[in-house]
């Protein structure tokens, strides 16, 4: 099944599909409510700063994954003290089960890192607790830990470019 990388930005018809990704996946689970999510969806519509939110779509136009690109983790107080030293930030990796193992997201980490180095980006930070292998393939360092939504994290480096 081929799909199109695209920034949300292009297509604001996608906007509450990424938002009920972020609670359903995320936000739910720490208690937070769904306008919460929407800011952070609705944050990354754009294409030539931060925030960016790429999505993938496939041959119907059917959102099928999301990425985003933050100037921070989190928002407000949510931010822990010691990561506020690391920016922008990768997240919100997200694939429809239907569609996981076609290499969508290698293809969303791509199209992001393009997106990036186009606004001049150099480098970009995320943290895992379970994506530890695909980081590792993506070239990630670790370069720091954290505990967040109660669990213990591993915060990766990567060079753009």
């Amino acid at each position: 099944m081929a799909t199109q990388i695209s920034y949300l930005a292009d297509h604001p018809e996608h906007l509450e599909t990424i938002t009920k990704w972020y609670w359903d996946e995320w936000d739910r689970h720490e208690g937070w409510d769904i306008e919460r999510s929407r800011a952070f969806a609705k944050a990354g519509c754009n294409k030539d700063k931060l925030d960016i939110v790429l999505i993938a779509l496939n041959e119907d136009q059917e959102c099928v994954g999301t990425i985003q690109l933050r100037k921070e983790w989190g928002i407000g107080s949510e931010i822990p003290e010691h990561l506020k030293q690391y920016s922008p930030w990768l997240g919100s990796l997200y694939v429809r089960e239907d569609y996981q193992g076609e290499r969508i997201g290698f293809d969303l980490c791509e199209a992001l890192e393009k997106a990036a180095k186009k606004i001049g980006i150099k480098k970009c930070y995320a943290a895992t607790a379970h994506l530890d292998k695909f980081f590792k393939l993506k070239n990630g360092v670790v370069v720091d830990e954290t505990h967040f939504a109660n669990e213990d994290m591993r915060v990766y480096e990567f060079s753009i470019g």
